[in-house]
C-alpha cells in the first residue's frame, strides 16, 4: 500500500513535469474460473484520449504449473472496443492470463483501463484491472511501502451461497509462504483467527471458499451485516495486486465480486480538511445499500446521510439520518431505500449523499472506503457490491480540470443493463448551473452513436436498458463535461436469475 500523501505528492510532481518517471508499460492478471468463459473489453482510450496510434496489446496464458503459452501481439489503431475470449484464443488447459500494453509514448497509469469478464450460465461478472506484475524494482518500492492486509469483502454462508477469493502469484513460486485470515463479528467479541502454509507456482491461480477455513458453529451465524474478512496474503516480488473476492451460488458456481481493498485500520493517515464526502446516484427498482467496513484509520466521526430531490422540483437536500461511526470497531450498512421509504414523496428522488465528520480535529482518515450495492429487489444474495472512497477536497485537482471518464456496458438480451452518471458534489453546491455532458458510444466496429445531455448539481443521469444494433457483447461509452469530478457506474442483472454485478467508470 502505498501512502495516499505520497500519491499525492507524486501526483502534484507529475502534473507539473509529465516527462517524470514516465510509463511505458501498463499490465494486469486474469484468473481463469470454472463454468466461466473468460473475455476482456476495453475501448481504445490510448486513441480516442490522446490520440496515440502506436500502442499494441500482449497476451499471454499460463498453466497450473506457472508455464506459459506463447505470447500474441495486437495493434491497437482504431478508436473502437477491444474484446478478447481468452480461452477461444489459448484454449482450455491455462489458468490463468497476462495482458500487457506498451508504447513509446508515455501511457501515464501502469494500469490498464481494462474490464474482467467472467461469462456463466446465470451471471456475467464485471471488475476493473486489480493485480499486475510491476515494471521495475523502484516502483515496487513506490507502491509497497506498507503491506496492508485486503478488505472490503461481502461475506456470506448458507446452504446455497459461500463466499470466495482468488490469490493469484506473480513472477515468483511462493514457497512455504502464510496466508492469514481474520473474521470478526459485530455482535460479539468473536474474532476468528486462521492461517495457511502456501506453496503455489508463479502465475497461478488458487480459489478459496471460506466455509472451507472456519467452524461450522461460526457459518451459522455469519451475514454481511455482522463480520468483517481480512486477509493477509504473502508478501510478494515484483508484485502488486488487490484479491478477487465475492457471493457465489455452489449450484451454478454463478458469482459477483469485486476487487479488496486496503485494511488501514493499523495505519494512521488524515487529512486536515475535516470533512470527507461523495455522491451517489439513487436507482429506482434497485436495492441501493451502502456498506461500511470498519478498516479506517482509528478515530471516530459522524456520517451523515442526504437525499437529493431533482433541480426541477425545487426541494433542497433533505439529512435523513446520522450515524456514530467508529473507524475499527463496527460494521455499518445504510439501507437507502429503506431511508427514502420514511419521505412523503419519494419519487422525484436523484441522488444520495453522505458526508464523513470526524469527532476529533484533523482526523478524517485519508481512505474512507465503502462498498455501494445495487441489486435486484427479489433479495437475490448475488449483488453489485462497487468498491467506492470518499473525496475530500484536500486532494489535487488541476486548475481548469475537465471530466473525461469511461465505462463499459454489457449488450445481451439475457441482461437488464442500466448506466447512471452524477457528479462528486457536496450538499452546499450552487445547484442553479447548469453542466453538460457528451455521451459517445462504441463497440467492436467503432463509434456507433452520441447523444447530449444537460444536468444541474447533485442530479443523475440514468439510462436503462439502453437499445444497440449490434452484435457486440461489450459496448463502451465516454463521458466528457468541461466540469470536473463526474462519475458513472454500470449494472446488469440477468433476466432469469436475477443476479447482478458492475463496476465505476475509469
Amino acid at each position: 500500500m502505498k501512502p495516499v500523501k505520497e500519491v499525492e505528492k507524486d501526483r502534484i510532481s507529475y502534473y507539473k513535469n509529465s516527462n517524470l518517471n514516465t510509463v511505458h508499460r501498463s499490465s494486469l492478471l486474469i484468473p481463469r474460473l470454472e463454468a466461466h468463459q473468460t473475455y476482456i473489453s476495453f475501448v481504445n482510450h490510448y486513441f480516442i484520449k490522446r490520440n496515440y496510434e502506436s500502442v499494441i496489446l500482449k497476451l499471454t496464458a499460463y498453466d497450473k504449473s506457472g508455464i506459459s503459452s506463447d505470447s500474441i501481439t495486437y495493434e491497437l489503431k482504431i478508436k473502437k472496443v477491444y474484446t478478447y475470449n481468452l480461452e477461444s484464443i489459448f484454449g482450455d488447459k491455462y489458468n490463468s492470463y497476462q495482458a500487457e500494453f506498451f508504447s513509446s509514448e508515455n501511457l501515464f497509469i501502469p494500469y490498464p483501463a481494462v474490464m474482467i469478464n467472467h461469462v456463466g450460465k446465470d451471471s456475467i461478472n464485471t471488475v476493473h484491472a486489480y493485480n499486475r506484475i510491476l515494471n521495475d524494482s523502484r516502483e515496487s518500492e513506490k507502491i509497497n511501502i506498507i503491506h496492508a492486509r485486503e478488505a472490503s469483502i461481502d461475506v456470506m454462508i448458507s446452504n446455497e451461497i459461500d463466499t470466495f477469493f482468488i490469490l493469484h502469484t506473480g513472477i515468483l513460486p511462493l514457497s512455504n509462504q502464510k496466508l492469514e485470515i481474520e473474521l470478526k463479528s459485530a455482535l460479539t467479541d468473536l474474532t476468528y483467527n486462521s492461517s495457511s502454509i502456501i506453496n503455489m507456482p508463479k502465475m497461478s491461480v488458487r480459489k478459496y471458499y471460506l466455509s472451507d477455513l472456519i467452524s461450522s458453529k461460526l457459518k451459522e451465524k455469519i451475514t454481511k451485516k455482522n463480520f468483517t474478512l481480512k486477509i493477509r496474503q504473502p508478501n510478494q516480488e515484483l508484485f502488486y495486486g488487490r484479491m478477487l473476492a465475492g457471493i457465489e451460488k455452489k449450484d451454478s458456481l454463478s458469482f459477483s465480486a469485486n476487487h479488496s481493498f486496503y485494511d488501514n485500520s493499523n495505519y494512521e493517515e488524515y487529512f486536515s480538511d475535516n470533512e470527507s464526502y461523495k455522491t451517489f446516484p439513487l436507482l429506482k427498482n434497485y436495492k441501493n445499500i451502502i456498506r461500511i467496513y470498519p478498516i479506517m484509520s482509528p478515530g471516530e466521526g459522524t456520517i451523515s446521510v442526504y437525499l437529493n430531490y431533482e433541480f426541477k422540483y425545487n426541494k433542497n437536500s433533505i439529512k435523513v439520518k446520522d450515524y456514530i461511526f467508529n473507524n475499527t470497531k463496527v460494521p455499518l450498512e445504510i439501507d437507502l431505500n429503506k431511508l427514502k421509504s420514511q419521505l412523503s414523496d419519494s419519487k422525484k428522488l436523484s441522488t444520495f449523499s453522505l458526508i464523513y465528520k470526524s469527532s476529533a480535529k484533523d482526523q478524517v482518515p485519508t481512505r474512507f472506503n465503502m462498498q455501494l450495492v445495487y441489486g435486484s429487489l427479489e433479495n437475490i444474495e448475488i449483488d453489485a457490491s462497487i468498491n467506492q472512497s470518499l473525496y475530500n477536497d484536500e486532494l489535487f485537482l488541476p486548475k481548469n480540470k475537465k471530466s473525461f471518464a469511461w465505462c463499459q456496458l454489457i449488450n445481451d438480451k439475457r441482461y437488464k443493463s442500466n448506466l447512471s452518471i452524477c457528479f462528486i458534489d457536496n450538499i452546499n453546491v450552487n445547484r442553479d448551473s447548469i453542466r453538460k455532458i457528451k455521451l459517445d458510444f462504441y463497440d467492436e466496429n467503432g463509434h456507433i452513436s452520441e447523444s447530449n445531455h444537460n444536468i444541474n448539481p447533485l442530479d443523475s443521469l440514468v439510462i436503462e436498458n439502453k437499445i444497440f444494433e449490434s452484435s457486440s457483447k461489450f459496448i463502451w461509452v465516454t463521458a466528457k463535461s468541461d466540469c470536473p469530478q463526474l462519475h458513472m457506474f454500470s449494472i446488469h442483472t440477468n433476466n432469469f436469475s436475477k443476479y447482478t454485478s458492475g463496476e465505476h467508470n475509469f
